[in-house]
């Protein structure tokens, strides 16, 4: 867990929010970003936050069971409106 930025993560892994890091196989919680669900989001309480963490560690899972790389370069070869669907 880490408050605003983190300075110490592997090459090729986000900085920002909540993310999993592939790399070190870590999901890295940003506790400013569940302030921001909570003030600007309309998002607060445990339930909020556990989303978020299932979430990231849903991203995990993924990377153990070898999908990960295969999205990554599924949305890597398509366009941007393509990723979000």
């Amino acid at each position: 867990m880490f408050r605003d930025s983190f300075d110490r993560l592997r090459p090729g892994c986000a900085a920002a929010g909540p993310f999993y890091c592939p790399q070190d196989r870590y999901v890295y919680l940003d506790l400013s970003f569940f302030d921001l669900m909570t003030q600007q989001l309309g998002a607060p309480g445990q339930f909020a936050h556990a989303y978020v963490i299932g979430h990231e560690v849903g991203h995990h899972v993924q990377n153990l069971l070898g999908v990960l790389d295969k999205v990554n370069a599924v949305r890597a070869r398509s366009s941007d409106a393509d990723s979000t669907r």
